[in-house]
């Protein structure tokens, strides 16, 4: 789901717009990535994504759904764990800039393939708490 929902930011430009730099790849989508003040970075491309953190690389491959850390294997929910804080954060800002029923009204206006239709209550659950992270961003 996280991923469909990227590739609709992408081509509305709403990456670009975030501050992700554009790189095109020689395979698949283009490559977008986002560098953070701590020189750690974000990377998403239709594979997967790359994620820099203090515990190491991160990477995600989407048609397999491993996640590596370092290049080792780790559990999934580890990788997904890992990732929260930062998809987290590019969904505030997403709907920070169109509006809080942002992500209701595309998942209503799209068809939703099949397999991405029975991951929604999965990306539901995954986005929990984004609300919170929103009100508090607003207040600081």
């Amino acid at each position: 789901m996280q991923f469909w929902l990227l590739g609709l930011d992408a081509r509305r430009g709403d990456l670009t717009r975030l501050g992700y730099r554009k790189t095109p790849m020689p395979t698949g989508s283009s490559a977008y990535t986002l560098n953070f003040i701590d020189r750690h970075s974000l990377t998403l491309h239709s594979t997967g994504l790359t994620l820099s953190l203090p515990e190491g690389e991160l990477n995600y491959e989407r048609r397999t759904g491993r996640f590596t850390l370092d290049g080792q294997p780790i559990l999934p929910a580890r990788g997904r764990e890992l990732a929260r804080p930062f998809l987290h954060d590019h969904e505030a800002r997403i709907l920070g800039t169109h509006g809080p029923h942002w992500r209701e009204s595309q998942l209503g206006s799209h068809a939703l393939p099949a397999p991405i239709r029975r991951t929604l209550p999965h990306w539901q659950a995954y986005m929990q708490g984004l609300e919170a992270q929103m009100w508090q961003a607003r207040q600081a």
